[in-house]
């Protein structure tokens, strides 16, 4: 079983639903893949048939890229696509292409915590968990059937409380600018 990886889902808006929106630019998605790059974190990425115009910058970044097929469905269908398809991860931090929680300090930080805590989050702005989202591998069956909505559930409630780890967004963000 190797380390945690970063499932980097790359949809057209970064919007968690929203498929239909313009085509994030070439140089706005690199600049979106960096922090991912830099953790040193295994990382796949996952496209929609609608964004396969990035799969020859990935090849040429060496970055493993996959197409889900139901991605219109939504990121939960992405999800549980980039999740089957690395589930030799020891645990997995999905994130979106435009989050803004997304640092390298942050995906290391996640990283290190998946060991101890069953799910690690970011804390939003209004208190919420928020992307990147870290989970253990035995979330991994649950992550795979996007049926039930795990992800979603698990960003939206506050179940499990004391399984969550929440992170000084801020604090992890200045230090990663130091």
């Amino acid at each position: 079983m190797s380390a945690p990886g970063i499932v980097l889902v790359a949809n057209k808006a970064g919007c968690l639903d929203d498929f239909s929106a313009s085509l994030m630019p070439l140089p706005e998605f690199e600049a979106a893949l960096r922090p991912a790059m830099d953790s040193e974190l295994p990382l796949f990425v996952v496209l929609s048939a609608s964004n396969r115009l990035w799969e020859s910058r990935l090849d040429e970044l060496d970055i493993a890229w996959g197409v889900c097929p139901d991605a219109q469905q939504g990121v939960d269908h992405c999800v549980a696509f980039g999740v089957h398809s690395n589930q030799d991860w020891n645990g997995w931090l999905i994130d979106l292409a435009r989050s803004p929680g997304a640092s390298t300090c942050v995906y290391k930080a996640l990283a290190g915590s998946i060991s101890q805590f069953p799910i690690a989050s970011a804390q939003g702005t209004a208190g919420n968990r928020d992307y990147p989202i870290a989970f253990q591998s035995r979330f991994g069956f649950s992550l795979m059937n996007p049926g039930n909505n795990f992800l979603t559930r698990a960003l939206a409630t506050q179940e499990n409380k004391s399984q969550l780890l929440w992170l000084n967004l801020s604090l992890a963000q200045t230090v990663d600018d130091i």
